[in-house]
């Protein structure tokens, strides 16, 4: 199967253990995101073949439902697509799901360290904001500082490029 020239706005790639946050994402974006086109890819059911059909679309943004068994279980031909459909980076996003931080991830991911991230108990209008970000523009990159005094709030700075 082929996609040649097929532009969807997002996929969001995954592994069963991700499945609730990957159908959570899908139902909060299409409710919330107008007209968005969106594949969904279980990286264990869908054949690799889906994948490959992937690396020929065209997807505006990319967003990555990282648990510990997605970073155990890849095939090397799985790594190979994926780094494919992972760039430019800055069109990334990755769910932290159970995963303390990102260096098994980029380690088996030769890219920048552009990526947006996402993590678990964020206001889902940060996953909105972002989403919507590098839809429209093609680039978002999110920035955040806390500052750590508790009475003062967070400062957020959102640059877009």
């Amino acid at each position: 199967m082929e996609l040649t020239g097929y532009t969807k706005d997002l996929v969001i790639l995954y592994e069963d253990n991700g499945n609730e946050w990957a159908m959570y994402m899908k139902d909060l974006l299409t409710l919330n995101v107008q007209s968005i086109g969106l594949i969904l890819h279980n990286l264990n059911s869908d054949s690799d073949e889906m994948l490959e059909a992937l690396t020929f679309a065209s997807h505006q943004c990319k967003l990555v439902v990282l648990t510990n068994v997605l970073l155990t279980s890849l095939t090397e031909k799985q790594i190979t697509l994926l780094t494919q459909i992972l760039q430019p980076s800055y069109h990334v996003v990755i769910l932290l799901c159970g995963v303390p931080s990102l260096d098994g991830f980029y380690e088996m991911f030769p890219l920048t360290r552009g990526s947006n991230i996402f993590f678990t108990d964020q206001d889902p209008e940060h996953y909105l904001t972002v989403v919507s970000g590098i839809l429209s523009d093609g680039i978002f990159v999110f920035y955040s500082y806390t500052f750590p005094l508790a009475h003062l709030s967070p400062l957020y700075i959102t640059i877009k490029i």
